[in-house]
């Protein structure tokens, strides 16, 4: 089995936009990084994990975010999350997946905008329509504002995003996926892993 598609290390699809499924392979339980495995160094990087959608239900065209639900307990909360969804980005052809509500407003990252890699980084970017906050989508971490793109989120959420400016900015979550019998499998890092 190997990796099907990595939210740090995205895989290239082939000219000629052949269809999700024709494209992704299949899970590994050990890869050794790169494509699929999530860009971690080492072995096993986590555990696969079976959800309930099929390879139907991720983003068909660029640009677009879908919710995919993962129904795994160490993604479900049950005040904001209740189904453990993940959001799933297509940009440049390439899949991307990364927790559901943005780190600085709370506000789901489904209605987010997809942006193109800056000169100085090589990583696409995801910006908050709420609150403007702006991260990579190969690793999630916060990354410049993307209010220079026109894209900075509105007045309300830019009062919410001030306020919560005095605290640490932290990394969006972002997931490795892969595909087994048509079915979805998310990959949960060793440290989400509920024991």
């Amino acid at each position: 089995m190997t990796p099907l598609f990595a939210s740090r290390v995205p895989m290239s699809m082939r000219k000629g936009r052949p269809g999700t499924k024709q494209t992704l392979g299949k899970k590994s339980p050990s890869s050794p990084g790169g494509a699929g495995s999530g860009g971690l160094s080492g072995g096993d990087s986590g555990t696969w994990k079976k959800t309930p959608s099929s390879t139907s239900d991720l983003p068909q065209t660029d640009g677009e975010i879908t919710l995919l639900d993962t129904q795994q307990s160490m993604i479900i909360d049950k005040a904001t999350n209740p189904t453990g969804a993940v959001c799933v980005g297509k940009f440049d052809e390439k899949l991307y997946s990364f927790q559901v509500n943005c780190e600085c407003c709370k506000v789901p990252l489904n209605k987010a905008n997809l942006l193109p890699p800056l000169p100085s980084t090589s990583s696409p970017r995801l910006s908050c329509s709420f609150c403007g906050a702006t991260y990579s989508l190969k690793n999630g971490t916060p990354i410049d504002d993307a209010t220079g793109d026109g894209v900075g989120g509105n007045m309300f959420g830019g009062i919410v995003k001030n306020l919560m400016g005095s605290k640490e900015r932290r990394s969006l979550k972002v997931y490795a996926l892969a595909e087994e019998g048509g079915r979805v499998m998310i990959n949960i890092p060793r440290g989400d892993l509920q024991l």
